[in-house]
C-alpha cells in the first residue's frame, strides 16, 4: 500500500506544478455527489461476487436506473429499481474494482470505489443525505483532513490527530477515541519551485496519538499535505488531508479519521479525492500521470519537468521521468 501513498504524493506534486487539477474524463476536476450513505460494506450474508443495493433515499423512485461499472471499463451493468427498492448484481469478478452510480431527473449519487472478496459480497445502503452524529458530534470522517486554525498553538505548528471510529466524551472532559498506535504520519512540504521534502512521525500512545510538526513555514512559500495508512483487520485505510497553508500567527490542527477498528466497511481511500477517472486499461504496476503546466511555469527559464514517484514508507524515489 505504500505505492499508493507514493502515487498520492506524486499527484500532489502534479497539482502544485500546474496550479490546476485535471481529472481524466472530467476536465473541471469535479467529483460526483457522494455521501456516507453510499459507503460499501462487506456482507457475510451475500455470495462472493454479489453486490446488493438497498435504496432508502426518498429522492430515488422505482424505475430509476442504477449502474455498476468496473474502473477499468470492462464491466458495465445497469438495472432499474423495482418496487422492493432493492437491486442485486451477481457473478462479478472479485479481482476488479467497482463503483455504483445513479442519475435520473436531476438526482445523482455515486459510491466510492470498492473491491470484492472471495468469501463474501458487498452491500450498499443508500440513505438520505444527513450528517451522522454520535453523542451530538459530527462523524469524524466528515471532518477528516480539513485543517483549522488553532489560536492556542504557536505559529508554524501543525497538530495531526489520528482517529479510528467515533469521538467520545471523556469523564475528565475533552474527547477520546481509538487510534492506530504505530502508524506513520507523513508530512509532505513543497515550495514554489516544486522541491519537495518529507517528514515522517510515528503515532504513539501518549496524548491520544497526536503528532506535532513544528517550525513550519508561515510565509506562504510552502504548501503542506498529510497522509497516512491505518490498518484495520485485513483492511488498510489510506487517509489524506487537504492542502495546508500555515497562517502567520497561530497553529493549525486537523484530524485523520478512518472507520472503527471493528468496522466491516470497505477500505477507505482518500486518494480518490484527487484521482482521475480511469479511462484506459493499464497493466498491473503501471502508473500514468498527465502533467499540465501553468503558463508561467511553461515560459520559465531553467524549468525542470522531472516527476518522481516516491515511496512514503522510505521517503525515497522509486522512479523518475522527464
Amino acid at each position: 500500500m505504500s505505492m499508493r501513498l507514493g502515487i498520492l504524493f506524486l499527484c500532489l506534486l502534479w497539482s502544485t506544478l500546474s496550479g490546476k487539477a485535471r481529472a481524466q474524463g472530467n476536465p473541471h476536476g469535479q467529483m460526483p455527489e457522494r455521501s456516507k450513505e453510499w459507503r460499501p460494506v462487506f456482507d457475510d450474508s451475500l455470495a462472493p461476487g454479489q453486490v446488493k443495493i438497498v435504496v432508502k433515499d426518498k429522492r430515488f423512485k422505482p424505475g430509476d436506473t442504477f449502474s455498476l461499472n468496473s474502473v477499468d471499463g470492462e464491466v458495465s451493468q445497469s438495472q432499474s429499481l423495482g418496487k422492493s427498492l432493492e437491486l442485486s448484481f451477481k457473478g462479478l469478478n472479485p479481482k476488479k474494482k467497482y463503483k455504483v452510480s445513479a442519475s435520473a431527473d436531476g438526482k445523482s449519487g455515486e459510491s466510492k470505489t470498492f473491491s470484492l472478496e472471495l468469501k463474501r459480497g458487498v452491500s450498499i445502503t443508500i440513505g438520505e443525505k444527513k450528517p451522522s452524529m454520535a453523542a451530538g458530534r459530527p462523524d469524524p470522517r466528515m471532518m477528516s483532513g480539513m485543517p483549522r486554525p488553532e489560536p492556542k498553538d504557536p505559529g508554524g505548528q501543525l497538530t495531526v490527530r489520528p482517529i479510528q471510529g467515533q469521538l467520545k466524551t471523556s469523564e475528565f472532559a475533552g474527547t477520546v477515541s481509538e487510534f492506530p498506535v504505530g502508524a506513520k504520519i507523513h508530512l509532505v512540504a513543497m515550495d514554489s519551485s516544486a522541491k519537495a521534502t518529507l517528514v515522517t512521525q510515528t503515532v504513539k500512545e501518549a496524548n491520544q496519538g497526536r503528532v506535532l510538526f513544528g517550525d513550519l513555514d508561515r510565509s506562504g512559500g510552502h504548501a503542506y499535505y498529510v497522509s497516512s495508512l491505518f490498518k484495520r483487520g485485513s483492511e488498510e485505510d489510506i487517509l489524506a488531508s487537504q492542502m495546508i497553508s500555515l497562517p502567520p500567527e497561530v497553529g493549525v490542527r486537523l484530524m485523520l479519521a478512518g472507520p472503527d477498528k471493528k468496522s466491516a466497511e470497505v477500505a477507505v481511500d482518500d486518494f480518490q479525492k484527487i484521482e482521475g477517472q480511469v479511462t484506459k486499461n493499464l497493466p498491473p504496476g503501471q502508473v500514468e500521470i498527465d502533467v499540465v503546466f501553468s503558463e508561467e511555469f511553461d515560459n520559465a527559464e531553467g524549468r525542470s519537468s522531472e516527476v518522481k514517484l516516491i515511496d512514503l514508507s522510505t521517503g525515497k524515489a522509486i522512479q523518475s521521468s522527464k
